[in-house]
């Protein structure tokens, strides 16, 4: 029998209550994400640590696994609580999941 996958703890919960309220589920659970300013800047939201640091590659901890952003002149300009603003010419994000 296939192993059945989980949702993290309190999606489910907090899907409902998004869905009932129109609330946007990030605000509700830990989901990371990432609203991007063209190419130059990118915010992480649910930033729970830096793992890699260099001007090409910058690898941040979030609940849902890793988070890779590589690009060129990459600099962290902010990192208040659980969110980072990396500025730089980006080129690509990675999500890879695992926790």
């Amino acid at each position: 029998m296939a192993k059945k996958k989980r949702s993290p703890r309190g999606l489910r919960a907090a899907s409902a209550i998004a869905a009932y309220t129109g609330f946007p589920i990030e605000g509700l659970c830990r989901i990371p994400t990432v609203y991007c300013k063209g190419d130059c800047e990118a915010l992480v939201d649910g930033c729970l640590g830096i793992l890699v640091y260099s001007d090409t590659e910058i690898v941040l901890k979030t609940e849902l696994g890793t988070c890779t952003i590589c690009g060129e002149n990459l600099s962290m300009a902010d990192f208040l609580r659980d969110s980072l603003l990396v500025r730089g010419k980006i080129e690509s994000i990675r999500w890879d999941g695992g926790r």
